[in-house]
């Protein structure tokens, strides 16, 4: 196997200017509406700041039987990708919140209104995207251990060639019977494995900063930044993704 493709020339995503999380937590709310085939997700419109998907915590009984009722509670999950992800600079997870709308708790995110979910793309997706925004996507999932990136948990912005990473659920973390590893098989075959030295800096700031996250006493949190700092180091030491 060759060393893979060189990326020293490109830069991290930036973090955008706009304060979204500032947006999502106090802009006014023009409408609410429920995501078709989505259901407990609802649309929000936020007056002059486009659309937000809005992911209510688990509260009806016999609704979610599926993994001891956890399978819909996504808050704690989603704002912990988010936070690595702005950790990392990869900008790959959009901007998520924690926010109460009609009296129920739950995450607001920002929605990806350019990007198409990578399932309903025909032909393959990974021609569609920049390298750079493979490895980094590969790179998140490794350390983050997902278990469940089919293509229907990622999104492609075809006209920005790049990867937006959503549906950080219970599932995703803690599915053990059939992993999908979408994106870090597509990084293995089309051999982005090496680290350049942005992402592995990238890698060092996040393994510095891991004692800021808090876990809010959330074992099952806990377990995934055990895990991040393991793979962390490993990749640190050996330099490739694979």
């Amino acid at each position: 196997m060759s060393e893979g493709h060189n990326f020293e020339n490109h830069e991290i995503s930036p973090q955008p200017e706009v304060d979204f999380k500032s947006i999502l937590e106090s802009r006014e709310l023009e409408s609410i509406e429920t995501l078709e085939g989505y259901f407990p997700i609802q649309i929000i419109k936020l007056k002059d700041d486009g659309e937000a998907l809005f992911k209510p915590e688990a509260e009806i009984p016999g609704l979610l039987l599926r993994y001891n009722k956890k399978e819909f509670m996504r808050t704690n999950f989603e704002i912990l990708a988010t936070q690595i992800d702005e950790i990392l600079g990869f900008g790959l997870v959009p901007v998520a919140t924690t926010r109460a709308i009609n009296g129920r708790n739950g995450v607001i995110q920002k929605r990806v209104e350019d990007a198409t979910v990578a399932a309903d793309i025909k032909g393959d997706w990974s021609e569609l995207v920049d390298d750079s925004e493979i490895l980094k996507a590969a790179v998140f999932d490794y350390l983050m251990d997902t278990r469940d990136r089919h293509a229907g948990n990622f999104l492609i912005d075809i006209n920005a060639r790049k990867i937006w990473l959503v549906d950080h659920d219970y599932i995703m973390f803690f599915e053990t019977i059939i992993p999908y590893r979408a994106i870090i098989n597509a990084a293995v075959r089309k051999n982005l494995v090496k680290l350049p030295e942005e992402i592995k800096k990238s890698i060092e700031n996040l393994l510095n900063r891991l004692n800021s996250i808090s876990t809010d006493n959330n074992p099952e949190i806990q377990i995934i930044l055990n895990t991040l700092k393991l793979k962390a180091e490993e990749l640190l030491t050996r330099g490739t993704l694979a």
